[in-house]
């Protein structure tokens, strides 16, 4: 057959059954409810990028530098200067990641420089500052665009906002005439 276009990335990775006993780095495969089966990526020559365990290594004791772009209550509030760290939900889920690897966050400001290249974006500067290795990450809820997603690896999407664009039509109500229409089922003569 043909490869997917849309596989995830450790499809492509080789990896080879082994026994639970192996010296190598082994996880329990979950495909064959019921069968005890172990694969490993390294018995295969192949680097494990898939193991949370790995990833959490990665992190754990370091000491992460981190920008704030900007406010979006309750999301994300930025602290005043040298206060602390940001609050709101999205600030709150990364600590409690960070914390729980045991990760030190330092505070910095988005560098002057970058804000400069993107004058109309604290968004953007903070991205440029994690590609240009000022910053570890940056707080925030971001949107991904081309710009940024060249810059840098974003999380993958926990929230989606949605945009509908309303513009008028043929007929002749109009654009009110057309935003007024959600309401159609709440009207008096329909109920009684």
């Amino acid at each position: 057959g043909r490869p997917l276009t849309n596989a995830l990335l450790f499809c492509g990775q080789p990896w080879c059954y082994v026994e639970a006993s192996c010296r190598a780095h082994v996880h329990k495969s979950g495909i064959f409810p019921g069968h005890a089966l172990y694969f490993s990526y390294e018995t295969c020559n192949a680097a494990d990028f898939f193991s949370s365990e790995l990833l959490l290594d990665t992190l754990r004791g370091r000491l992460l530098r981190a920008g704030v772009p900007g406010t979006e209550v309750p999301k994300l509030v930025k602290p005043a200067a040298g206060t602390g760290r940001p609050t709101g939900y999205v600030a709150e889920f990364m600590d409690h990641l960070f914390d729980t690897v045991g990760a030190t966050i330092q505070m910095q400001e988005i560098s002057d420089d970058s804000k400069n290249e993107f004058p109309l974006s604290t968004y953007s500067a903070c991205a440029r500052d994690v590609a240009l290795g000022r910053l570890d990450f940056c707080y925030g809820y971001f949107w991904e665009t081309p710009q940024r997603l060249v810059a840098t690896a974003f999380t993958p999407v926990f929230e989606t906002d949605l945009f509908y664009l309303v513009v008028p039509g043929g007929d002749s109500q109009g654009a009110a005439g057309m935003i007024g229409k959600v309401f159609a089922p709440f009207s008096v003569g329909l109920w009684c």
